[in-house]
């Protein structure tokens, strides 16, 4: 540096040759250079600039020229910033400095980011006139890489943080940009895209883009080869796995975000985000690069940190979200187990109840036999109970692969056309038609002759249990090499979200309309199986209304069959069953053939049965006919019954007519018996009628169920007759005893509550006239002295008795108008003329209206409307009705120069308004009366503060009109009081509920 200075010729420059140089200023220019430590000095009055050697980095390519230049030359760009604190000290003022001072310096070739630690100190020479000041000292020091290197320390920190919390692939993007919109800095905007499918990438998150859509951040981009030049080069960077920089973006992109800086970011840097176990990337990340660095190592290796951090997110979120899917569905594999477990308690309990009861019945009788209807029922039940099992030990087998099939030629068109036509009988008694068309095969096909019929009945029985009304068909045809059998219904369809899992184990849809909740649930799981057991395919098609249509291809042939299994015998007991088990199941689903009775209830008569112990009349609900004609007769010995076949008959049966106790089954179709009692403890009418649940599930769990939805009793099946009648006999006894000390109850209640209602009603009335005489003498007592005063003078009047007189009229008018609101509201004739309307109008209007008696009292009134632009559709006029009743109320109750605060603004999805004074408060005995019709505290002992006590009522049935609430709070006498409304933004389609005008105390 100094082979450089003794080089110029300073007596070219301001501060002339070297020998005209005063001492301080020869030895301070010697001090600069031989300094270790970055100096620069600026002398005499044009700031010539003297510099040292580590002082040269920071000039960058300004140097050598920098050498005798003037400050303000050298450093142009950054003088505005520099210059007053070079020139305070050189006039004379104090020393300067700065502990991170940041400029934008041109000393690369481009406006670099910088940041600088510097002190500027006066160089005193007493040759100077004046000041006695020579020049100023700069000591600097660059902290630039440091303040850069602690933005990246916390970046990278938030980013692990992010990673840590990420719940999904899309919330860790969204993590990592809300991270990256923080350093905007270095990053001033990010886009991070995720691979959907081989040939598309969707936009996950972004940071720094604004509110709008912006031109560079499509929401999905293309992967699919183009003849047109890509928006990203993503499909290169996903190919390859490397890194891209994109240079020139505004001419590829036009207008980009600037984050922090004056100018947007001139290039990009796009990085995949791939991990190295991975095969396929998750996706990409897109940055920008600030206009202001160098892409140097240092900052690449910010974008490649970062870019890292997000995998590791995405790795995590994805084992996240895998051990979510493994858990939910060990969990929905325990709870479709669990309810297995329990259809097929209730399936195996049933016909034991049905066996068992009869046969019991048979033991107890002289000839120890059964016969007629009861041998017949517990033949059924034995069949249906053979029919459980083996289908229980076929799904066993199926899970232990030791399912033995023999594959027969068959005549497949004649075998199906036998099966779907045993179950015409059943079709048709349930009002539907049965259509079959199976012409000829021509030639025979290869089925196991069981596991067909099982394929066949199970699906004509699912068919049956699900239609009402129209037709359930059969259709059998050969279409090339593949054999279809179709049924098709006109039932209840099943919902799309249902379709896919109708197939699956244990899965039944919840709540459809069926004649029967029996059911196990691996039936059509089964019908599945046995299809794949023959080569073949199942598929079911439906629309909720319209109805299913299940169709079985099968290869035709024995091509695609084990060999080993043509023709083969069977070392395992058959599971076989006779078509007769399915059909008399179908059967129990509908009411029994009685020319006496109505076909869907049953009733043994009206009165009650001779020798009954106590008389009733009982509802029995079951789904099962089988159970309901056998508790029918044995109920029907003692009690008139009448019988149902499901939770809404017997809810509808229960309102059509109440009867003494109701015997119901727990599982049940479309309400079950749990539903039922829920439904009955709701409803006032019947929530004091007996309920006795019948269940098959036992263990504590579910009685504990059945009595917290409010049964009396809970039976577990099988049962004894005796039980039965012994627990029906004991409800009756209680429900009757319970009832007569009820009325006796009601009956003094009644007698009590009506002495209060006319006492209340004769104070209210007293306390009302006496209000409202004092209420309309009060103006009219001015009115007529001022009249009587114009009398005297024989004057038209003067201003203040006129003003005098304006004054109480308009008083008495407004007591008027609170009378005739009440009247109206009472009556239902206040209709709301409901609009658009801001807020701060509303609020506007209200004290508008209030102002004239706040004025007069002299109260401090503050209005705060945080929220001005926010509408809401409400009765302009009646709204402000209720916010200038609510302020006339606070003025009227707060002491002179007190406060009145009115506010209103958004709260969740109401718009919300309070209204807060400093007044006298509300005691805490009368707050909970406070919106009551006549109803005043103490304080309306003093009749100066006026009113008739109508106010606050009618601002609570305006509220209520607007589907909103109102509130009272105050923390007690003297301590104020604040009224909150909270109403909805958009009008409501809900009638409120208002007083009636019984329910006002009388005005006479």
């Amino acid at each position: 540096m100094g082979a450089l200075m003794r080089g110029i010729d300073w007596s070219r420059t301001p501060v002339g040759p070297i020998s005209g140089w005063s001492q301080p200023f020869r030895s301070m220019v010697g001090l600069v250079l031989r300094n270790r430590f970055p100096l620069c000095m600026w002398w005499g009055p044009a700031l010539v600039q003297f510099y040292n050697d580590p002082f040269v980095p920071i000039l960058g390519s300004k140097h050598p020229a920098a050498m005798g230049q003037s400050g303000s030359a050298c450093w142009a760009e950054i003088w505005p910033t520099i210059g007053p604190m070079i020139e305070g000290p050189f006039a004379g003022g104090p020393a300067t400095g700065s502990e991170d001072l940041s400029l934008l310096i041109h000393r690369n070739g481009f406006f670099e980011e910088t940041h600088f630690r510097v002190a500027y100190s006066p160089v005193p020479d007493e040759s100077v006139s004046g000041t006695g000041i020579g020049g100023v000292l700069a000591t600097v020091s660059e902290t630039t890489a440091q303040v850069q290197a602690d933005r990246q320390f916390r970046m990278s920190r938030s980013l692990a943080v992010g990673a840590a919390e990420a719940k999904s692939e899309r919330m860790a993007c969204q993590n990592a940009a809300a991270t990256l919109a923080e350093n905007s800095a270095d990053v001033p905007f990010s886009l991070f895209y995720l691979l959907e499918d081989e040939t598309c990438a969707v936009l996950a998150a972004a940071s720094g883009c604004g509110a709008g859509p912006l031109v560079a951040a499509p929401v999905a981009i293309d992967l699919a080869p183009s003849d047109a030049p890509a928006l990203w080069p993503l499909a290169t960077v996903l190919a390859h796995r490397r890194i891209e920089v994109i240079e020139s973006l505004d001419a590829r992109l036009g207008s980009l975000p600037t984050g922090p800086w004056a100018e947007p970011p001139r290039s990009a840097i796009v990085l995949p985000l791939a991990a190295p176990e991975q095969e396929r990337p998750y996706g990409v990340m897109i940055a920008g690069i600030s206009p202001h660095r160098r892409l140097d190592e240092s900052y690449r290796s910010l974008f490649e940190l970062s870019a890292a951090q997000v995998v590791t997110a995405i790795r995590n979120a994805r084992a996240h979200e895998e051990e979510g899917r493994r858990t939910e569905a060990l969990a929905q594999i325990d709870r479709a187990k669990t309810a297995f477990f329990s259809n097929v308690s209730h399936e195996f309990r049933t016909p034991l109840a049905l066996m068992i009861g009869p046969v019991e019945d048979a033991l107890a009788s002289p000839g120890r036999a059964l016969s007629g209807d009861a041998l017949e029922m517990t033949h059924r039940n034995a069949l249906r109970l053979q029919k459980l099992v083996n289908s229980l030990l076929d799904f066993s087998r199926m899970e232990a692969g030791r399912v033995e099939a023999s594959y027969l030629a068959t005549d497949l068109a004649q075998l199906t056309t036998d099966l779907a036509s045993q179950f015409r009988a059943a079709i048709e008694k349930g009002g539907l038609r049965l259509a079959i068309d199976a012409p000829p095969l021509d030639a025979p096909a290869f089925v196991d002759r069981d596991m067909w019929e099982k394929i066949v009945l199970n699906l004509l029985s699912n068919a049956f249990k699900h239609t009402f009304e129209g037709e359930v068909s059969v259709s059998l045809a050969a279409a090339g090499d593949v054999i279809r059998l179709t049924v098709r219904d006109t039932g209840i369809g099943i919902p799309v979200d249902e379709l896919p899992k109708v197939f699956d184990r244990f899965h039944r849809v919840r709540g459809a309309r069926t004649r029967s909740h029996e059911g196990t649930g691996i039936g059509l799981a089964l019908v599945r199986d046995l299809v794949i057991l023959h080569g073949g395919s199942i598929e079911a098609l439906s629309r909720v209304g319209v109805g299913t249509s299940v169709t079985v291809s099968i290869p035709a042939g024995s091509a695609h069959l084990p060999a080993d299994r043509l023709d083969a015998t069977r070392a395992l007991a058959s599971t076989a069953v006779r078509s007769a088990a399915y059909v008399n199941d179908a059967l129990s689903w509908l009411p029994r053939d009685d020319p006496d009775r109505d076909p869907l209830t049953l009733s043994s008569g009206d009165g009650p049965a001779a020798g009954s112990a106590i008389s009733g009349r009982l509802l029995l609900a079951d789904d099962n006919a089988d159970m309901r004609e056998y508790l029918r007769r044995l109920l029907s010995t003692s009690w008139s019954v009448e019988t149902v076949a499901d939770g809404r008959q017997a809810l509808e049966a229960v309102r059509r007519r109440r009867p003494d106790l109701l015997v119901a089954d727990v599982m049940m179709p479309d309400i079950d018996g749990l539903d039922l009692t829920r439904a009955l403890r709701a409803d006032a009418a019947t929530q004091g009628l007996p309920i006795i649940l019948l269940s098959a599930r036992t263990g504590e769990d579910a009685m504990a169920e059945g009595l917290a939805a409010g049964a009396n009793d809970y039976i577990v099946k099988p049962f004894s007759a005796r039980e039965l009648v012994a627990r029906v006999t004991v409800q009756l006894e209680i429900a009757r005893s319970l009832a007569s000390e009820r009325a006796r109850e009601r009956a003094r209640t009644a007698e009590e509550q009506f002495r209060r209602v006319a006492e209340s009603a004769r104070v209210a009335r007293d306390e009302f006239l006496a209000v409202l005489g004092h209420e309309l003498r009060n103006p009219l007592a001015p009115i007529l002295t001022a009249l009587d005063l114009m009398k005297l003078r024989g004057e038209t009047g003067s201003v203040r008795e006129r003003a005098v007189i304006e004054r109480q009229l308009k008083h008495l008018v407004r007591l008027v108008d609170d009378l005739l609101d009440v009247s109206r509201i009472t009556r239902g004739m206040v209709s709301l003329e409901k609009r658009s309307i801001g807020i701060a109008d509303v609020i506007a209007n209200a004290t508008e209206i209030a102002s004239p008696l706040i004025e007069q009292r002299q109260h401090r009134l503050i209005v705060d409307v945080a929220q001005s632009g926010v509408t809401m559709e409400a009765d302009p006029f009646r709204l402000t009705q209720v916010l200038s009743n609510l302020l006339a109320n606070s003025a009227k109750f707060t002491d002179p120069g007190g406060t009145i605060t009115i506010s209103g603004g958004l709260e969740g999805e109401l718009v919300v308004f309070r209204v807060k004074d400093t007044g006298i408060g509300i005691a805490p005995s009368h707050l909970p009366r406070v919106f009551d019709a006549f109803a005043q505290g103490a304080q309306a002992s003093d009749r100066a503060l006026g009113g008739l006590g109508l106010g606050l009522t009618i601002v609570k049935s305006l509220v209520a009109l607007h589907g909103g609430s109102v509130e009272a709070h105050s923390a007690g006498s003297g301590r104020g009081a604040e009224f909150v409304i909270r109403l909805p933004v958009t009008a409501s389609g809900e009638t409120p509920v208002l007083p009636r005008a019984g329910q006002l105390p009388a005005l006479y």
